[in-house]
């Protein structure tokens, strides 16, 4: 069974969520904080084709050690259990901007394997032309 990267599960989580994100009211809240959104972990774990236990324990252990952080004496979890009612959240601007970088450096990896393989290509070409002539 293949095991989702972080970046499939951050973009499972952002794709789901964003929506919600968005509409959040001030005036007639769904949840205590804007940026701080609630996720299904089962819901995704579903749709990563995964116990949502491995969703859980990679946002909780993995990405919160990762990314979260203190400032001027005040903590930003990156996953947190509980806040007010609400479980398992994740603060989603945060969230959307690891996802970015990911995405950015997704995009890196790719265009430096393409430009390796188009180089191989044409020094095979060439070793070619020069056996042949």
């Amino acid at each position: 069974m293949k095991l989702p990267t972080d970046l499939e599960i951050l973009s499972e989580i952002y794709e789901e969520y964003y929506p919600r994100f968005v509409k959040f009211d001030r005036t007639n809240p769904d949840r205590d904080a804007k940026i701080y959104v609630p996720i299904d972990t089962d819901l995704m774990g579903k749709r990563l084709g995964v116990d949502g236990d491995i969703i859980f324990g990679r946002l909780y252990y993995h990405f919160n050690n990762k990314y979260s952080f203190e400032k001027d004496g005040a903590s930003t979890d990156f996953f947190a259990l509980r806040q007010g009612k609400d479980i398992h959240l994740v603060q989603f601007p945060y969230l959307a901007s690891v996802l970015a970088e990911l995405r950015a450096d997704k995009n890196r990896h790719t265009s430096n394997f393409r430009i390796s393989l188009l180089s191989v290509i044409i020094a095979l070409i060439s070793i070619l032309i020069s056996v042949f002539n």
